[in-house]
Formats: C-alpha cells, sequence, structure tokens
C-alpha cells in the first residue's frame, strides 16, 4: 500500500453506500468514490487495481473510519 490514506474527506453521507460497495465486491464504483473525494494521491483506475482497492476499504471499515449511519 504505497499512499497514505485520509478516510476523513468521505463524506458520511457516502458511508453506507461505501460499505455496500465493499460488500457487493464492486471495486470499480469504490475506484470512482475514492478519485472523486481524492482519499489518497493514487489515480485508480485500472482492474489490476481491484485488490488494493478493496484493502484499503477493508481497512478503513475495520478502524472504524468508515462505519455505518445510526439509520439503520
Amino acid at each position: 500500500m504505497a499512499y497514505e490514506w485520509d478516510f476523513s474527506r468521505l463524506p458520511e453521507h457516502e458511508h453506507d453506500r461505501t460499505i455496500d460497495l465493499w460488500n457487493q465486491g464492486r471495486a470499480g464504483d469504490l475506484m470512482v468514490l475514492h478519485n472523486k473525494y481524492e482519499l489518497s494521491a493514487e489515480l485508480y483506475c485500472c482492474a489490476v487495481q481491484n485488490q488494493m482497492i478493496m484493502n484499503w476499504i477493508k481497512y478503513g471499515i475495520e478502524h472504524g473510519y468508515i462505519k455505518r449511519s445510526d439509520r439503520e
């Protein structure tokens, strides 16, 4: 993992969606979110980066940076 991520850049209103996308294995959609909010200096674009994006999102979820809203 070459770049540090700043999960604080991901708006809270995107947390539920991010978790859902991760659970569904939708790495391409997670790349779009990452690039939109510039969560790191990396520009994710390609299938070869799928595992890396999935690992970073998993890290964010497991460490409480990305969490479900209280609405549920």
